[in-house]
């Protein structure tokens, strides 16, 4: 039987899908019937001390909230599919997703974000009665979602809704002042290409060799950077954002 013809109707393709190292919930057929992405957890840490109401929290010492990884499921169907190749696929998806080490996981309800993690659970579920198999998948995520990439005169992959529309590549002859604006909710790790030596804010260097200075991240929001030195330079980083 042709699994594309669905009661005498052609089934269309799945639209709704995640992507995981090799798997592809697209090309195995597997319709997108459900997702759960709850809050991440809080880490907190308090103190109960006698004589003393309440408790003592130091959870934002560090000023502002810190989060443990969270789950995410996601509930698959494969229709009117045989017993045989249910067995199959049911095989395959196991391989494909327990396997794997933790690397990104792009779903498409939350591009252009993507979640890092790896896969901690797959569940299956026989339908003999219908002929569906059911394939229940749980991830283990680190807490903020993440995307790579600025827009720099590219609109294929910009997002009106959640882009900031901004050049991130610059002509420096001598100084030039730039400001970055940074999406993310957290500080974030700037990456410099350049092919000759340059300074910013007048403390942190970049050369050829050298792009990632550990001493410098960009704050959420505005930044005013003051670049000095001569030649083309490109600025790189990832916004991490809680969805």
């Amino acid at each position: 039987m042709d699994h594309d013809i669905y009661f005498g109707y052609q089934r269309p393709r799945p639209t709704e899908y995640v992507q995981f190292a090799n798997f592809d919930s697209r090309q195995l057929n597997l319709y997108l019937a459900g997702r759960i992405a709850n809050n991440p957890p809080t880490k907190e840490v308090t103190e109960s001390i006698g004589y003393m109401d309440g408790i003592i929290d130091f959870s934002d010492i560090l000023g502002r909230r810190i989060f443990d990884n969270r789950t995410i499921e996601y509930q698959f169907k494969a229709l009117n599919i045989n017993y045989h190749d249910r067995k199959l696929l049911e095989q395959k998806c196991k391989r494909l997703l327990l396997i794997p080490m933790r690397q990104p996981i792009y779903d498409s309800h939350d591009l252009p974000f993507y979640w890092f993690g790896k896969a901690s659970s797959v569940t299956a579920n026989d339908d003999h009665v219908n002929n569906v198999l059911e394939i229940t998948v749980q991830f283990n995520v680190s807490p903020y979602a993440l995307r790579k990439g600025q827009f720099d005169d590219i609109w294929d992959n910009f997002s009106l809704e959640t882009g900031y529309a901004q050049f991130t590549k610059y002509s420096v002859k001598g100084t030039k002042k730039i400001s970055l604006y940074n999406d993310s909710d957290l500080k974030s790790r700037l990456k410099v290409i350049c092919q000759n030596d340059m300074t910013i804010n007048g403390k942190y260097k970049y050369t050829k060799n050298y792009q990632d200075n550990p001493n410098f991240r960009l704050e959420p929001g505005i930044n005013d950077l003051t670049v000095n030195g001569n030649g083309d330079i490109e600025f790189q980083w990832e916004s991490e954002v809680m969805l």
